[in-house]
């Protein structure tokens, strides 16, 4: 069974930028009035964005995904 790599937390994104992309979602949502799945798609694309370089959080990622297979369902 592969270890998950242990995150440290040094590149904690700023908490404001953390809301980002939920703000996007609700304003999307709420006053542009996109479909919820269009918002929704917006506001993962702003996170994937704005995560890219927070390479300890991609790590600590990909080892929960190899993690999730291994476990029982």
């Amino acid at each position: 069974m592969p270890s998950v790599p242990e995150f440290d937390g040094d590149k904690k994104p700023n908490f404001f930028i953390a809301l980002l992309p939920m703000i996007v979602v609700f304003i999307l949502f709420a006053f542009v009035k996109l479909d919820i799945s269009i918002a929704l798609s917006a506001g993962i694309v702003v996170a994937l964005v704005l995560m890219e370089n927070s390479s300890n959080m991609w790590d600590y990622l990909k080892g929960q995904s190899e993690v999730g297979r291994f476990l029982p369902q």
